[in-house]
């Protein structure tokens, strides 16, 4: 398994832990609810990152690719803590203070995650 396609999985373990801790709206649903809520999101933020990495940061120079993967990889996790947000907020009716602990916790994880890789060759992408 690749170091990205772990970091996600960590992702999924750790801000399941993390939302059922710190808000106690995340901790009312059923251990399925927050599961499947969390593997959809996370599932759609790997294939979004797979479908876009080629051209968004390969495609670059390689002074350009760090930080554009870092870019991309931390915009996705805040795409995901956004996503997370309004579902709980439209379905759940969860309020956005909830959200907002949720989207701290995916950032902090997207800031990480770029660091988690290891490279090959001379900046080769391990998907």
């Amino acid at each position: 398994m690749s170091r990205p396609a772990l970091h996600y999985l960590a992702t999924l373990v750790l801000i399941g832990i993390y939302g059922v801790q710190v808000c106690p709206f995340i901790d009312s649903l059923t251990p399925l609810q927050l599961v499947l809520l969390l593997i959809l999101i996370i599932a759609i933020q790997y294939l979004l990152r797979f479908m876009v990495i080629g051209r968004l940061v390969d495609a670059l120079g390689y002074k350009h690719q760090v930080s554009r993967a870092f870019q991309l990889e931390w915009g996705l996790f805040l795409l995901s803590g956004i996503l997370l947000t309004a579902v709980n907020s439209l379905f759940y009716e969860f309020p956005v203070e909830s959200g907002l602990k949720m989207i701290l916790g995916f950032m902090t994880l997207g800031f990480l995650s770029p660091w988690t890789w290891r490279w090959t060759g001379s900046i080769g992408w391990p998907c």
